[in-house]
């Protein structure tokens, strides 16, 4: 993630945007943002609030249920919105937003300017109109199959602290095999360098940066 606040850069993304009325009326200081192919644009634990407009690029949102497996909500590009919900709600949605393209955004905080963004109708008729498509395209996607080795490499990733996973019955468990079946991934993710056996039923991720999807583990 790279910020740019060059102000001439920031001037130029805004005169592109089909929505360069918004930035006018909102008087808000904006910035622009770059990020690799594969990096995080927005997730759970992201420490700030930004309501971001895609420039350029492409990415993907998901979630990862307790299981494992993927939900896919949506795929974005050009003039796709992100953070309408962090106007309304205190707790972060457990929600991921790659980036599948190297992807510019638009961007500008929320927090601390709530009250201003809530009193724009610009703003408020951009996030409705957002809100609206974005629970339509939800609607007829189901959640993409799942081998084992995926389940279980995004559990390491998304729901284990620091990626260090603890009980291989239990995890089993959780990811509705057996704990034989587990041991063989995670075998296999140590032969190919992707954990490192820390203790009895212990396992470290190494490498985290990987996509999701990510051939290695298939």
């Amino acid at each position: 993630m790279k910020k740019i606040y060059d102000t001439e850069r920031i001037a130029e993304q805004i005169h592109a945007c089909p929505y360069c009325d918004l930035f006018a009326s909102l008087d808000l200081p904006v910035f622009v943002v770059e990020y690799e192919t594969g990096e995080f644009i927005s997730t759970p634990w992201s420490e700030q609030s930004l309501f971001q407009i895609i420039c350029q690029g492409t990415l993907s949102i998901y979630y990862v249920r307790d299981d494992g497996s993927r939900y896919s909500l949506a795929e974005g590009g050009t003039a796709y919105c992100l953070g309408e919900s962090a106007i309304f709600e205190t707790t972060p949605a457990p929600v991921y937003a790659q980036a599948t393209t190297g992807v510019v955004c638009l961007a500008f905080s929320v927090t601390g300017n709530e009250e201003k963004l809530l009193k724009n109708n610009l703003f408020l008729q951009l996030i409705c109109r957002n809100m609206v498509a974005k629970l339509s395209t939800i609607t007829v996607r189901d959640a993409a199959p799942s081998s084992l080795s995926e389940r279980a490499w995004n559990f390491m990733k998304f729901k284990c602290e620091n990626g260090l996973m603890k009980g291989l019955e239990k995890t089993a468990f959780q990811l509705h095999c057996s704990a034989r079946q587990l041991q063989r991934v995670m075998n296999s993710f140590e032969e190919q360098g992707l954990v490192k056996k820390t203790g009895k039923g212990a396992y470290q991720l190494i490498d985290d940066k990987s996509c999701v999807n990510d051939s290695a583990i298939e």
